[in-house]
Protein backbone atom coordinates (compact mmCIF):
# COMPACT_ATOMS: atom_id res chain seq x y z
CA UNK A 1 0.00 0.00 0.00
CA UNK A 2 1.29 3.76 -1.08
CA UNK A 3 -0.23 7.13 -0.27
CA UNK A 4 0.48 9.94 -2.90
CA UNK A 5 0.41 13.26 -2.96
CA UNK A 6 1.16 15.97 -5.38
CA UNK A 7 1.56 19.93 -5.91
CA UNK A 8 1.10 22.29 -8.79
CA UNK A 9 1.96 25.74 -8.86
CA UNK A 10 1.33 28.05 -12.22
CA UNK A 11 2.07 31.99 -12.04
CA UNK A 12 3.01 34.70 -13.74
CA UNK A 13 4.01 38.28 -14.53
CA UNK A 14 3.88 40.78 -17.16
CA UNK A 15 5.09 44.00 -18.00
CA UNK A 16 3.39 46.23 -20.33
CA UNK A 17 4.67 49.91 -21.22
CA UNK A 18 4.20 51.82 -24.18
CA UNK A 19 7.98 50.73 -25.56
CA UNK A 20 8.43 47.22 -24.06
CA UNK A 21 5.83 44.25 -23.57
CA UNK A 22 7.50 41.12 -21.32
CA UNK A 23 6.13 38.24 -19.55
CA UNK A 24 7.52 35.69 -17.41
CA UNK A 25 4.61 32.47 -17.00
CA UNK A 26 6.31 29.52 -15.23
CA UNK A 27 4.63 26.28 -14.03
CA UNK A 28 6.07 23.98 -11.17
CA UNK A 29 5.04 20.64 -10.08
CA UNK A 30 6.07 18.42 -7.53
CA UNK A 31 5.32 14.62 -6.41
CA UNK A 32 5.76 12.09 -4.02
CA UNK A 33 4.94 8.67 -2.49
CA UNK A 34 4.93 6.65 0.65
CA UNK A 35 5.55 3.19 0.36
CA UNK A 36 3.86 0.87 3.43
CA UNK A 37 5.67 -2.76 3.25
CA UNK A 38 4.42 -5.00 6.16
CA UNK A 39 5.89 -8.20 6.93
CA UNK A 40 3.92 -10.94 9.28
CA UNK A 41 5.24 -14.25 10.71
CA UNK A 42 3.58 -16.95 12.53
CA UNK A 43 6.21 -19.11 13.44
CA UNK A 44 5.95 -18.92 17.42
CA UNK A 45 3.63 -15.82 18.19
CA UNK A 46 2.62 -13.67 15.95
CA UNK A 47 4.88 -10.84 14.78
CA UNK A 48 4.47 -8.15 12.57
CA UNK A 49 6.60 -5.29 11.02
CA UNK A 50 5.44 -2.17 8.87
CA UNK A 51 8.35 -0.34 7.20
CA UNK A 52 7.85 2.52 5.86
CA UNK A 53 9.90 4.02 3.04
CA UNK A 54 9.98 7.48 1.01
CA UNK A 55 11.88 7.75 -2.34
CA UNK A 56 13.25 11.08 -3.54
CA UNK A 57 10.91 14.00 -3.69
CA UNK A 58 10.42 14.79 -7.69
CA UNK A 59 10.20 18.53 -8.81
CA UNK A 60 9.75 19.82 -12.28
CA UNK A 61 10.07 23.84 -12.96
CA UNK A 62 9.22 25.35 -16.25
CA UNK A 63 9.31 29.01 -17.49
CA UNK A 64 8.69 30.55 -20.35
CA UNK A 65 9.48 33.94 -21.01
CA UNK A 66 8.37 36.41 -23.64
CA UNK A 67 10.05 39.73 -24.21
CA UNK A 68 8.27 42.22 -27.47
CA UNK A 69 9.80 45.58 -28.16
CA UNK A 70 7.13 47.59 -29.96
CA UNK A 71 7.48 51.74 -31.42
CA UNK A 72 11.42 52.28 -30.69
CA UNK A 73 11.92 53.95 -33.42
CA UNK A 74 9.94 56.98 -31.70
CA UNK A 75 11.73 56.92 -28.66
CA UNK A 76 15.10 57.00 -30.73
CA UNK A 77 15.81 60.96 -31.58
Amino acid sequence: MYASGSLQLTGGLSIVTDMLDAALQFNVTAQSFIDFTTDVDFYQDVLMCLRMSRPDFGVRFIHTIVCKITAAYSYIR
